[in-house]
């Protein structure tokens, strides 16, 4: 145990001293009188487009929520291949990821990733900050607080994004995800299926497929609004509600969000959503999809390719297994269309990305892979980045044969590998080469389309790519020379293309509608290829003359099939690419650097001490906080002054990324007793990939006037994933002395082990626990028993079985509470002292997985449990356990 403790105290040191020497990159500033941009080194150019696209929408952004704020930090982060970005309105502070999305991203469309992550964030921002009324004077005087702020508090999740999609959407006819046709088709699919989505299953978003969920209900919610009572009217409602009470609009919409739909609509938000609904019914009443879903096939289809006579299909698999608990991972599974038997070759904990490729007896993907290390404190550095897996379909050997940023591959016809990579700082790709045999990689050119995607054959080499201000198209490309030939370039967007033969497969969203198409070589005609509803990633079965594609239904993205049909089509023609003539001189821009961002540490809001009793008579100030970069994300100072006691009281919590990826945490009192405390924790591993993805060391440690001398808490977590299994080890060793001045030595393990099925999990827990100069009880109380044992020395196991019951999905608006699922859980405790005393119990317990209040309450987990111990006494009682998000 001794070197155990010794091993994770040397480790914490170790990594310490180059962690605090190098610390992070320098952060630099552009900023406008509306916008303050931050950036790390070497994207100053991605700066200036992030600024010049907001400044040219502003004015729209502005009229469309009413609201008009200034000098508000966007700050763009580098992490890795992940795409996102977040808004902060409470703390003043919108985040942006600067990887542009891929062609099939759930984004969809994107001509410029700069005006449509910067409009949709800004929508945010400006939508959830209106106040009014009361609301107004109180944000004036104290500050952000979502107390007094209802559009954050009191709304439900797909107002907040239903109105950002629909802005996004306003910016060209061929970016956002309104015009892409995903969404449209998805709510094609809940109305085919007679599952469109009620209110509250919009609000509480209950785990299962539902396309990208608050997102599309909410997109398509607003632009049906838009449609029938115009959008100048959104300005109004968030207006409206911005003088909403919060307290009691949270759990009663008729006095908050209903009532200001009411003022602006003459209709309450249930109201409304029914007149969608009917809507939507009464436009897709002849929705329907080509050809038939493919028999034994399950998961939702992520990616397929066609090689001789086998189909390879990548697939994720996603079950409820427990309350508030789901059991998600992925699979590569290849198909034989002569016999239809299906065979899975990859299972895996880490996601897919890029496509499938087999080539000489060899199987090709690609998985997402994470590190630390990147420009961004948002994300404790942490970024993504791509492996390329080679599988030996005779042998099953799996390997990784590139790690790196790639966007795009493919592998030519002499076993090289034809890579990918975004230009760095600027739009645009490099392209290399690859040989795995050397493991050399060679340069060929780098230009400025952003290559999305790579097939080549001994004739050719085809991608789909794009210029900045353009959707992705499809051109042949020329490895030599670097030179781009366009075979279908239109307005819209095509992708997922496959060659065979002298046919290239693609979809593309023609007319917001998602369908199959083919390029023939022969004669250069574009060939429609399905007609009705979704279909992504065309590939050919030749011999059995069959097109098997991606469909969507409300349930899945599902593998379907149907006879091939080529029918001549015209493709749109291609309009030249004509981006907003953005003026932004220099002139108008100014520049800064870190400082700036210190600057963002003022306080945000402020609210007054008063304590007074026969003790103290205590009055101040509390302050709270947190800088645009998040190097140090959270703070709050309380200093008063206790007028009996004639003496100044501060209390510090706060918390610091600016090692990152060291997470660092502070606390500070001497109100009654002086206390210190800090709490510090490194990550040694964190992956996706099966096995062990998660490692981490650190300590806490406390003074406190009370106790001789420091304290402190040395621990190591460990985390290993797999496919249906995951395991999490914890050791902990509290070190120093009891109030008495006794030597405390603790020890604290713990292992929990859990096991998922198809709609069940297994779980096994289980801790020793030695502290024997503990004063207090140290091992936990089991079900079963009114107290622990009142050893230091002991182990507790517990062993569960879960699974569903009932699929309530189901509550009431006023008041706003759901229902979920009804989950029952069947369990064995025991605690074992090493003076041989010991408890044991059994039994069973009903969770009704319940939300409230928009979901913006933690959610509850609740029950009736019923428990035998082994004394033979019999318990019934109801147990409560807010659930952590």
């Amino acid at each position: 145990m001794k070197l155990i403790r010794i091993l994770c105290l040397c480790l914490i040191g170790l990594w310490l001293v180059p962690v605090v020497a190098l610390a992070r990159p320098e952060w630099q500033m552009l900023k406008t009188d509306h916008f303050t941009i931050f950036y790390s080194s070497g994207h100053e150019t991605e700066a200036w487009q992030l600024l010049a696209a907001l400044e040219y929408y502003r004015p729209q952004v502005e009229k469309l929520c009413g609201n008009e704020v200034f000098h508000f930090p966007f700050v763009i982060d580098d992490t890795g291949l992940l795409v996102n970005g977040f808004t902060d309105p409470v703390n003043k502070r919108i985040h942006v990821f600067e990887y542009p999305p891929d062609q099939a991203s759930s984004l969809g469309a994107t001509e410029n990733w700069w005006s449509m992550v910067g409009v949709h964030e800004y929508t945010h921002e400006l939508s959830l900050t209106k106040t009014t009324g009361s609301n107004k004077i109180l944000q004036d005087v104290f500050g952000n607080d979502s107390f007094w702020m209802p559009n954050v508090s009191a709304l439900p999740g797909w107002v907040f994004e239903g109105i950002t999609v629909y802005s996004e959407s306003q910016l060209t006819p061929y970016q956002g995800r309104l015009n892409d046709g995903y969404f449209d088709s998805y709510i094609g699919a809940r109305v085919r299926d007679g599952r469109f989505p009620s209110i509250l299953d919009a609000t509480f978003e209950p785990i299962e497929f539902q396309a990208s969920g608050i997102y599309t209900y909410g997109g398509e919610f607003f632009n049906y609004l838009s449609n029938v009572y115009g959008p100048e009217k959104f300005a109004r409602f968030f207006e409206v509600n911005g003088e909403s009470i919060p307290l009691v609009s949270w759990l009663y919409p008729i006095f908050g969000a209903d009532r200001s739909a009411r003022k602006v609509y003459g209709k309450s938000l249930p109201e409304l959503w029914k007149d969608w609904k009917e809507y939507e019914i009464e436009h897709y009443r002849d929705y329907r999809t080509d050809g038939e879903v493919v028999p034994g096939s399950a998961g939702s289809v992520i990616q397929i390719y066609f090689s001789e006579d086998m189909l390879y299909y990548e697939r994720q698999i996603t079950a409820k297994t427990g309350a508030f608990q789901d059991s998600s991972y992925y699979e590569l599974v290849g198909r034989n269309l002569e016999s239809g038997r299906e065979r899975i070759l990859v299972s895996t904990h880490a996601p897919f990305t890029m496509s499938i490729r087999v080539k000489n007896g060899k199987l090709y993907y690609g998985t997402h892979e994470t590190k630390t290390g990147y420009a961004n404190s948002s994300q404790n550095s942490i970024g993504y980045y791509a492996l390329i897996h080679r599988y030996d379909l005779e042998s099953g050997r799996d390997q990784v044969i590139f790690s790196g940023p790639i966007r795009a591959y493919d592998i030519s016809a002499n076993g090289e590998i034809i890579l990918s990579e975004d230009r760095i700082g600027r739009f645009g790709s490099m392209i290399y080469q690859f040989n795995p045999a050397t493991g050399e990689k060679r340069q060929l050119f780098e230009g400025d389309f952003l290559v999305d995607e790579i097939v080549s054959d001994v004739k050719r080499t085809v991608t789909a790519a794009r210029k900045d201000w353009q959707n992705f198209n499809i051109y042949q490309l020329d490895l030599e020379t670097g030179s781009f030939k366009p075979l279908v370039a239109t307005p819209y967007s095509e992708g997922n293309i496959t060659l065979q033969g002298e046919r290239l497969l693609f979809n593309a969203n023609y007319s917001k509608q998602v369908a199959g198409y083919s390029y023939d070589f022969s004669n250069g005609k574009v060939y429609r290829l399905t007609e009705n509803g979704y279909a992504a990633n065309p590939i050919l079965d030749e011999p059995h003359q069959e097109l098997y594609y991606i469909g969507l239904s409300s349930y899945d993205f599902t593998l379907n099939r149907k006879p091939v049909d080529f029918k001549e089509y015209q493709v749109p023609a291609l309009q030249e690419p004509t981006p907003p003539i953005i003026s932004l001189p220099q002139t108008a821009v100014t520049r800064g650097g870190y400082w700036d961002n210190l600057k963002t540490l003022a306080p945000l809001s402020w609210m007054p001490i008063v304590n007074v009793d026969e003790n103290r008579s205590e009055y101040g100030v509390s302050l709270t906080g947190g800088d645009a970069v998040m190097d140090f994300p959270f703070y709050m100072l309380e200093l008063s002054y206790d007028a009996q006691r004639k003496k100044v009281n501060s209390n510090l919590n706060m918390t610091v990324n600016y090692f990152a990826p060291w997470q660092i945490s502070l606390k500070y009192s001497n109100v009654d007793k002086n206390f210190l405390a800090l709490g510090m924790a490194y990550p040694l591993v964190t992956r996706l990939s099966d096995g062990l993805t998660d490692l981490s060391i650190g300590t806490s440690m406390e003074y406190q006037a009370d106790f001789p001398g420091l304290t402190w808490d040395p621990f190591v977590k460990a985390g290993w994933e797999w496919p249906r299994t995951s395991m999490q080890f914890k050791i902990d060793t509290p070190l120093g002395k009891t109030q008495k001045g006794d030597v405390r030595n603790g020890w604290y393990t713990d292992l929990e082990i859990k096991r998922t099925f198809t709609e069940s999990q297994l779980t096994l827990d289980a801790s020793r626990i030695i502290d024997p100069a503990n004063p207090h009880t140290v091992l936990p109380m089991i079900r079963g028993y009114s107290e622990a044992l009142p050893d230091k020395d002991g182990q507790v196991y517990s062993l569960e079985y879960s699974q569903p019951v009932l699929k309530i999905r189901n509550g009431f608006w006023n008041p706003n509470i759901y229902f979920e699922d009804l989950f029952a859980t069947a369990f064995v405790d025991q605690a074992v002292a090493s003076s041989g005393d010991r408890q044991a119990a059994w039994g069973l317990e009903l969770h009704l997985e319940t939300k409230m209040m928009y979901d913006k309450m933690s959610p509850l987990d609740w029950g009736l449990r019923i428990t035998q111990n082994q004394e033979g006494e019999e318990c019934f009682n109801l147990f409560f356990r807010s659930v952590v998000n």
